[in-house]
């Protein structure tokens, strides 16, 4: 799923972190420490010893980036069933999400509370893999104005601004995290997402 020449651009990692807690069920934590604790001790400390020779580079490391090591160890030690996950969401349901456009492409989300973008993502694709990653600090460091917007009404505005920077088209969302929440409890579906639309719980844009 990640281009080889994949980059990560300063983004802000609480932002990511949250966004993978609303993984959920959909990527269930509880069956993947269940796989780990029924491994025996020998290889789970072998694991667990390879994702800290991965992790030893300095720096503060995430909880996706921990966990995304210790599965990648796994499967080196052949560890079977473990499906990988990136900002905590399985690959399966990203390469649905990069099946459907075959441009280079911006994507954005923004996944919204009271106070503004609570959660949020800005990934760059090119031939159906992901070659950047950040979330919306970098808009911020790039111009301390666009701080200040974050409604549904900004996102014309801040299309354009990533579209401009990377040179590509953007598709971006901005969507109420209950809303969110919602939605994929509903199996992505269409018409539940076009309800929110139709209700101003949720904005789209695309360039």
């Amino acid at each position: 799923m990640l281009n080889p020449e994949f980059r990560l651009l300063d983004p802000e990692p609480e932002q990511l972190e949250r966004l993978a807690s609303l993984a959920g069920d959909h990527c269930p934590e509880n069956a993947w420490q269940d796989a780990l604790l029924s491994l025996d001790t020998n290889l789970l400390n072998s694991i667990v010893n390879n994702a800290i020779v991965q992790l030893s580079t300095p720096g503060v490391h995430t909880v996706g980036e921990v966990d995304q090591c210790l599965r990648q160890a796994a499967q080196a030690a052949g560890v079977a069933g473990l499906e990988n996950n990136y900002l905590g969401w399985p690959e399966s349901l990203w390469k649905k999400i990069l099946e459907r456009y075959s441009d280079s492409r911006v994507l954005m989300l923004g996944i919204l509370d009271g106070e503004g973008i609570w959660a949020s993502a800005i990934l760059g694709i090119h031939a159906n893999s992901v070659d950047f990653l950040t979330t919306f600090r970098l808009l911020w460091n790039d111009d301390p104005e666009l701080a200040s917007k974050q409604t549904f009404q900004d996102l014309p505005e801040l299309c354009q601004h990533v579209k401009k920077r990377f040179g590509r088209p953007v598709s971006g969302l901005f969507i109420y995290r209950n809303e969110f929440v919602a939605w994929q409890d509903q199996g992505w579906s269409q018409e539940v997402f076009q309800s929110f639309l139709n209700e101003n719980t949720a904005a789209l844009y695309e360039s």
